[in-house]
């Protein structure tokens, strides 16, 4: 079964930041990130869209 994720067109990302004046991290979280804490979400936001590429490409 698929995750129930809706996202907008990924070139579309940076124009939507620049609007509401967020990185890209705070729009995949939603929420605005401490600059304590950006790195470590940062970091934690890479390796879900590791995984969730290996996963994909593994089960083709």
């Amino acid at each position: 079964m698929g995750k129930d994720v809706c996202l907008p067109d990924a070139n579309l990302y940076r124009f939507i930041c620049d609007i509401l004046h967020i990185f890209i991290n705070e729009l995949f979280v939603g929420e605005y990130i401490s600059t304590e804490d950006y790195k470590n979400v940062a970091d934690e936001n890479l390796l879900v869209l590791l995984e969730d590429r290996l996963y994909d490409n593994s089960s083709k």
